[in-house]
């Protein structure tokens, strides 16, 4: 934060009210919204649209993993750039993940989707426990 507000960014944190009293970088932040704890993805949203009535949003980045999905949502919402919401979900997944890895060429361990009976038995026949 401290260095995209070196870069002459306008941060503004939007968070939970419980995260309010963490260490910010304050002196970075230009703004800094608390909502409460159990907010619903709507009032993020009707924050962060009220944000951009007064100053144009360039970036949402999601500042821990359980906010992917919510700011994806939100870029799709306001049609910005970066991650959406059903790509943020294959990090959320690890078998989607687990899955989209192996597709793509990356060596994984060997694995089973825990849907199917017959799957599962036939990799438990193929594969020796650890």
């Amino acid at each position: 934060m401290r260095e995209c507000k070196s870069r002459g960014c306008h941060l503004v944190v939007v968070t939970k009210e419980k995260w309010l009293h963490e260490d910010w970088p304050r002196e970075s932040l230009d703004d800094l919204f608390a909502l409460p704890n159990d907010a619903p993805y709507e009032l993020f949203v009707d924050v962060i649209c009220h944000i951009s009535k007064e100053r144009k949003i360039d970036r949402l980045v999601a500042l821990e993993e359980f906010d992917v999905i919510t700011a994806g949502r939100i870029r799709e919402h306001l049609c910005l750039p970066g991650l959406s919401s059903s790509n943020a979900q294959v990090y959320r997944d690890k078998l989607a993940m687990s899955l989209n890895v192996k597709a793509g060429g990356v060596v994984v361990p060997d694995f089973v989707p825990l849907i199917n009976r017959a799957e599962v038995a036939d990799f438990l026949s193929r594969v020796p426990p650890p």
